[in-house]
């Protein structure tokens, strides 16, 4: 059941809450209420305070935050594995092995490539021209 403890008012009213009605010359027993600040946010994202702006900020130290975020979130999708970074270390790791592999492969058996390169086309034109039937 909702009552007056559930709800969200200060202690310091409870008193008056709960008096009657407030009788001539008659003081207040709590005169000191606490006003809440009115928060509020400026279109361009900043927070102000009973319309003071809270921690104005430099834009470097601004940048600086933005940066180490962004570094921040890269290492966590790289200890998470996202989907694109996973896609992104597959393609980095394939072009990689296929380097290192055309290195080896052409300093040592540069000649037999070309070689079966050659037949190959030799072989496929001869195809198109229908002069060898497979």
């Amino acid at each position: 059941m909702i009552n007056v403890f559930n709800s969200p008012i200060e202690a310091a009213t409870l008193d008056e809450f709960h008096e009657g009605p407030a009788r001539e010359g008659e003081q207040k027993v709590f005169t000191n209420t606490r006003k809440r600040p009115v928060v509020s946010y400026r279109s361009d994202g900043r927070k102000t305070v009973d319309g003071q702006v809270t921690e104005e900020r430099p834009a470097n130290v601004l940048w600086t935050k933005a940066i180490n975020n962004g570094v921040a979130n890269e290492w966590r999708e790289k200890a998470e594995g996202s989907r694109l970074y996973k896609v992104k270390r597959y393609v980095a790791n394939l072009c990689y092995d296929c380097r290192v592999m055309a290195n080896t492969y052409s300093r040592k058996h540069f000649t037999y490539l070309l070689i079966i390169l050659n037949v190959s086309l030799v072989l496929i034109a001869l195809h198109i021209f229908k002069l060898i039937v497979w």
